[in-house]
């Protein structure tokens, strides 16, 4: 779910799962276009309101998206109703003891309501101020120069981006409370940056 321009959709089928089973979708018909080249079969689409049959999947993975949701419960029912008991869900979020989000997300509140409440043009601006510092922090942290499509990427997914949510490992258990779903491990990756969980759907009897 997000499947983008199909990344993770190629690491599935090298895994050795089967094209037929393998579903990809995302918002973004940009992105599909581009993730067409992976073969394998994709839908565009919403995780707010998934058009797949409930109890329909064995495994749903959905990376980088709940947390640019305006309704993160209505989220993460919609994938946990698409499961089939017994499948599993794995989710990937921000992370919120990450320091990156204190200084580059949380310090641009101002930008981002001048550009969704104002003016657009301010993205022009910002993008100006925030190449070099871009740069800079990818030579620190990756050890190698940031691309001009990654960086544009990662300004509208970070600046411009009307929601983004940060999690503890508490926050992602307490999406399960109520539900027929179990939280069953969670942890760090992408240097902290991002939270992973594992959910398993619980069967109903």
């Amino acid at each position: 779910i997000g499947c983008g321009k199909g990344f993770w959709l190629r690491i599935f089928l090298e895994a050795g799962f089967s094209h037929k089973n393998v579903i990809g979708l995302d918002q973004s018909r940009s992105a599909l276009i581009t993730a067409s080249n992976s073969n394998s079969n994709l839908i565009e689409g919403d995780v707010l309101c998934l058009p797949f049959r409930e109890d329909s999947a064995d495994l749903v993975f959905c990376n980088g998206v709940l947390h640019h949701t305006a309704d993160i419960t209505r989220g993460f029912d919609e994938l946990c109703r698409v499961l089939r008991p017994g499948g599993e869900l794995l989710l990937s979020v921000y992370n919120l003891w990450h320091p990156y989000f204190i200084l580059v997300h949380k310090s641009t509140w101002l930008v981002r309501a001048v550009y969704w409440r104002w003016s657009k043009k301010v993205y022009f601006l910002a993008w100006i101020l925030a190449w070099p510092v871009a740069q800079l922090l990818s030579l620190l942290i990756l050890r190698k120069p940031l691309g001009l499509t990654d960086f544009r990427t990662l300004l509208m997914d970070q600046v411009f981006t009307p929601y983004a949510r940060v999690f503890t490992e508490q926050g992602l258990k307490r999406l399960c409370d109520g539900k027929n779903i179990e939280f069953i491990e969670g942890g760090l990756h992408t240097l902290g940056f991002m939270r992973f969980a594992k959910y398993k759907k619980l069967d109903d009897g």
